[in-house]
């Protein structure tokens, strides 16, 4: 039992989508031209047009292929959102290292400063302090 499909141009399938969308019956086109009505569901299907807010027409075939590249573009979003919040996390933790360290080398410079300053401080009261200046004992 051998098949024999018979193979339609294209400009023959819209002819009969055409016809369809003028108004006649799928079952008469079907019957007129002898072929099935699920071939030409397919057809009207393949070959139907949508037209856009911006006033664009588009086949069928086009709409999947936008569907098909949203996907794949809503994919490529979802998966640089985790390559972001990956990298963000590091560098909080990058930042959070050298905070700690910037405040180990703040603190030990706070306690460098300190200390030069009680060391000055000493050498200079000591300094008054054997000199006995007057003006710091005054009593009026």
């Amino acid at each position: 039992m051998s098949s024999k499909q018979t193979r339609y141009d294209e400009q023959f399938k819209k002819t009969l989508v055409t016809l369809c969308k003028n108004g006649r019956s799928q079952s008469s086109v079907c019957q007129e031209y002898v072929i099935s009505s699920n071939t030409l569901c397919g057809w009207i299907k393949q070959y139907s047009t949508v037209e856009t807010e911006d006033g664009d027409v588009l086949t069928a075939k086009q709409v999947k292929e936008l569907q098909l590249k949203m996907a794949q573009l809503e994919e490529e979003n979802q998966i640089l959102k985790k390559a972001i919040a990956i990298y963000i996390v590091r560098q909080e933790n990058a930042n959070k290292k050298y905070r700690i360290s910037n405040y180990k080398e703040n603190c030990g410079n706070v306690i460098t400063t300190t200390m030069y300053l009680r060391r000055t401080f000493h050498i200079f009261y000591q300094g008054i302090w054997h000199l006995k200046m007057p003006f710091l004992f005054c009593s009026n």
